[in-house]
């Protein structure tokens, strides 16, 4: 249901024969997309795109898993949301607009060879997005969707780097919708971490919290060259690296999520494990380790 895909075949295909936790969920969609995107200027680029899509609920064709667990239920296809208790749909027909435009008004270039580089970083990006659900004779949908986002990495000191990635917007139109209109969040209730760190959640779950409504996404990341075990030499010799990290959703219904976490990045130049809690409103409600990808090699 979520098109940017919080959870990969894989690591659903190790939660549901292991842990039998389906967290995937999917439906089936024939359609025709058409996309364009172009750079205006140096420092603006837009994407257009339209999507013609007949939509099908899916059900489940098997429960098997290699564990069966007496605590655990093996779950529907169905997503669980607590705005819309039922969000099994009909087959239904859409027509689909989306139109960003992303500008960086600070990026600077240097000149090499008479070749003209963009200077990475040296500029914050904020984006405007447009979605539209069109309402036709075949169309079942009827919506608008604003969007706001604005994403920036600072280098602080020498090794050391603050990236902010911060998104608002708001569903002004909501006539007609399914749940695959909804706006979804990149949760994520796996022990594996395969998501860009600078733009997931790590403990929250995928689809209860989806809304039609406002709503305000905040990460922050900081990557450090020195701050526990990066104090000893050997271990910045390894390569070591310590991160701390906040995430933030706020919903009509999310009670002001809220993550905080600890993370030692690039083990054996591969791979990080975090630690992380959840509140809301202030109130602990849960804890977990992560594994995921090392970020020197997930992102700039």
């Amino acid at each position: 249901y979520n098109s940017d895909e919080p959870i990969s075949e894989i690591n659903n295909a190790f939660t549901t024969l292991f842990l039998e936790k389906n967290y995937m969920k999917i439906y089936e969609k024939n359609f025709l997309l058409i996309s364009f995107e172009k750079q205006l200027w140096d420092k603006v680029d837009m994407f257009l795109s339209t999507e013609f899509a007949e939509r099908k609920n899916l059900k489940n064709n098997t429960d098997f898993t290699f564990i069966d667990w007496d605590t655990r239920e093996y779950g529907s296809n169905n997503p669980t949301s607590i705005e819309l208790p039922d969000t099994e749909f009909p087959v239904n027909q859409a027509w689909l607009a989306d139109l960003s435009v992303s500008y960086r008004p600070w990026l600077k270039f240097t000149m090499r060879n008479g070749k003209k580089r963009e200077i990475e970083n040296s500029s914050p990006t904020f984006t405007l997005a447009y979605q539209k659900g069109i309402a036709t004779d075949f169309s079942a949908v009827d919506f608008d969707r604003l969007e706001f986002k604005y994403k920036q990495k600072v280098s602080i000191g020498a090794g050391s780097a603050l990236t902010m990635n911060i998104k608002v917007g708001s569903t002004l139109n909501a006539d007609k919708m399914t749940f695959v209109d909804y706006k979804h969040f990149m949760g994520n209730r796996s022990p594996f971490e395969t998501n860009d760190p600078v733009a997931s959640y790590r403990l929250l779950h995928y689809y209860y919290n989806s809304t039609i409504q406002e709503y305000l996404i905040g990460h922050l990341y900081y990557q450090f060259r020195k701050l526990l075990i990066t104090q000893f030499a050997l271990a910045r010799f390894a390569g070591l690296k310590e991160n701390i990290f906040v995430n933030y959703l706020a919903t009509n219904y999310s009670d002001n999520y809220t993550e905080l976490g600890y993370g030692i990045d690039n083990i054996f130049r591969f791979f990080r494990i975090e630690g992380i809690l959840s509140f809301q409103n202030g109130k602990y409600i849960d804890s977990g380790l992560r594994i995921g990808v090392s970020t020197i090699l997930d992102f700039d």
